[in-house]
C-alpha cells in the first residue's frame, strides 16, 4: 500500500490524464521538494487541502505554479480509487516503453520518485508468466510481438486508434488471446479478415468506454486499469442497464460474467483502511464531475427547433456537448435565423464548442435522387451503400473514437420526424453506438431503432 506521500508524488508527476495540467516534470518536482523541505512542511501530504494561494505564499512559487499544483491534486485524486484497486489485483500494466523514463525519475528524485504503479518503461516485466498484462495501443509498435505471442500466456491489448488495430493486424499472427478494442467504432473499421474473425470467435472483446466505469475518461492509464479489473474479477460494470445484453454477447470468453450498473457500484462499502489516496471523496461528492463521463460509443442528437441561441447552447452545455455536428441538407433557417451557418458557428465558439458541418454527406435531402422513394423520402438501405454518406458516417465515428462528446443537429425537435432520427440515428444503432436525444426542455431519450414519419425529414425553409 503506498503511503500519502508517494500517493501525492504519484499524482504531482505521472502522466495521466489527457487534458488539464501537465504533470511535473522530474526537474519540476524536485524544484518542488526542496521548496517544500525550506518552508519546513512534513513532506507532499502537507500539500492537500492547501488553497493555491497559500501554497503560493508558504513554498514562495508563482500563482500560476500554485495553480498547476492544486488542479493536479484535484484532478489526479478524482482517478485515485481506481489505483488503489487496481493495486489489490495481480495485474500489471505497460503503458509506455521509454527505458529512460523511470531513470530520470530515480536519479533527479531519489527517495522521492514516484512508483511505478505501472511498470513503466520495463520490458523484462512482460515476461513474468504469474500476472496478466494490459499493453496498450503505443507500445504495439515497440514490443517484439512474436515474443510476446509465444511466450506469455496472460496478454490482454488495448487498442484505441484504428492505427494501432490495423498494426496489430498486419502481423498475422494467431493467438488465443483476448483483444480489446476500446471503441465500438473501432471494430467497424477494421481492414484485416484475421481481426474481424477473432471478434467473431469470442477472442477479441469490444467494449467502448461508457461501457465501463465512466468517470476515468481523462485517465488513459486508469482506463486501462478499469479493463484489466474487469477482466481480472470476471465483472463488467455498465452505466446503462440496457447495455447489459450487449456486453453479454461480447464476454462469452469470461465464465459466468458478472454485471453492475455505476449506480450498484456506488453502493458498496469501500473501508477507509483499504483505500488510502486523496481524492475520493471529490470524485464521489462532484457532481459535474461525474456527469462528464466517457462518451466514446455515444453520439447525442437535438434540433434546434425555435429555440432562442441562448436555450439552444444552454442544453448543449446541460450535456457537456464539444462538437456539435450540423447535418442539415441547407444550414440556413429563415424561419430561425439565429441558426444559420455562420451565426451558429460563431455563438458555438464563445462557447467553446467545435462546429463541423457534414449535411452534403449526412443530410436529409441527398442529391443522388436514387437513393428516395416515390414520395422523396431516403431508403436507408440505399443510402446506406453511398460512398458519400458511409464517409460521414466514419467522421463521425471518428470524432467519438478520439473521446469527443457529439451531438448531431438537425431543424426538428422531435427525432422521429427528422432524417437524423429514423435515418442517421438508425444507422448508428446498428453499428453498436448508442444514441441518445437531447429534447427540448434538457431531457434525454433513447428511443432506439425509428421508424420513419409520414411528415417531411426537414422544416421548409
Amino acid at each position: 500500500m503506498l503511503n500519502t506521500n508517494a500517493q501525492v508524488i504519484f499524482l504531482l508527476t505521472y502522466q495521466f490524464m489527457r487534458e488539464g495540467e501537465k504533470p511535473l516534470t522530474a526537474q519540476e518536482y524536485s524544484n518542488l521538494s526542496r521548496k517544500i523541505k525550506q518552508a519546513g512542511l512534513e513532506g507532499p501530504q502537507s500539500l492537500l487541502n492547501m488553497s493555491s494561494d497559500k501554497l503560493a505564499v508558504i513554498l514562495k512559487i508563482e500563482k500560476e505554479t500554485a495553480d498547476r499544483i492544486c488542479n493536479l491534486l484535484n484532478k489526479g485524486g478524482a482517478a485515485s480509487l481506481y489505483l488503489e484497486r487496481y493495486l489489490t489485483q495481480d495485474i500489471r500494466i505497460m503503458t509506455r516503453t521509454d527505458v529512460d523514463y523511470p531513470l530520470r525519475f530515480i536519479t533527479n528524485l531519489s527517495d522521492y520518485a514516484p512508483p511505478y504503479i505501472c511498470y513503466v518503461g520495463n520490458q523484462e516485466l512482460l515476461y513474468n508468466l504469474d500476472s496478466t498484462y494490459i499493453i496498450s495501443a503505443s507500445d504495439v509498435m515497440r514490443i517484439p510481438l512474436p515474443k510476446i505471442f509465444n511466450d506469455i500466456q496472460n496478454t490482454v491489448f488495448i487498442l484505441d486508434s484504428i492505427q494501432a488495430v490495423n498494426q496489430l493486424g498486419k502481423s498475422e499472427l494467431y493467438w488465443n488471446k483476448c483483444i480489446i478494442i476500446s471503441s465500438l467504432g473501432l471494430a467497424k473499421l477494421i481492414r484485416y479478415p484475421f481481426l474481424r474473425d477473432q471478434i467473431k470467435s469470442g477472442n477479441c472483446l469490444i467494449l467502448s468506454p461508457n461501457t465501463l466505469e465512466g468517470t476515468i475518461s481523462n485517465f488513459p492509464s486508469l482506463y486501462l486499469c478499469s479493463m484489466a479489473l474487469a477482466i481480472s474479477s470476471q465483472s463488467v460494470v455498465s452505466i446503462y442497464e440496457k447495455n447489459f445484453q450487449f456486453l453479454h454477447n461480447f464476454t462469452q470468453i469470461f465464465n459466468n460474467p458478472y454485471y453492475q450498473s455505476r449506480l450498484e457500484v456506488t453502493k458498496i462499502p469501500i473501508a477507509s483502511n483499504n483505500i488510502l489516496f486523496y481524492g475520493i471523496k471529490y470524485m464521489k461528492n462532484n457532481n459535474k464531475f461525474n456527469n462528464q463521463l466517457s462518451n466514446s460509443g455515444t453520439i447525442y442528437t437535438i434540433g434546434h427547433s425555435n429555440h432562442t441561441i441562448e436555450k439552444f447552447l444552454e442544453l448543449l452545455q446541460k450535456h457537456y456537448i464539444q462538437v456539435l455536428v450540423d447535418v442539415r441538407s441547407v444550414p440556413n433557417s429563415s424561419y430561425s435565423p439565429q441558426f444559420n451557418k455562420d451565426e451558429l458557428k460563431y455563438a458555438l465558439q464563445e462557447k467553446e464548442i467545435e462546429y463541423k458541418y457534414l449535411g452534403l454527406n449526412l443530410g436529409g435531402r441527398p442529391t443522388n435522387k436514387k437513393v428516395l422513394n416515390s414520395e422523396g423520402k431516403i431508403i436507408r438501405e440505399l443510402i446506406e451503400k453511398e460512398d458519400s454518406y458511409q464517409k460521414g458516417i466514419e467522421e463521425l465515428l471518428a470524432l467519438i473514437v478520439n473521446d469527443k462528446k457529439v451531438a448531431i443537429m438537425c431543424s426538428e425537435e422531435d427525432p422521429h420526424h427528422c432524417h437524423r432520427g429514423y435515418i442517421v440515428t438508425n444507422t448508428l444503432l446498428e453499428k453498436g453506438v448508442q444514441v441518445l436525444h437531447i429534447r427540448g426542455d434538457g431531457e434525454l431519450n433513447d428511443f432506439g431503432l425509428l421508424n420513419s414519419p409520414s411528415d417531411q425529414m426537414e422544416i421548409p425553409l
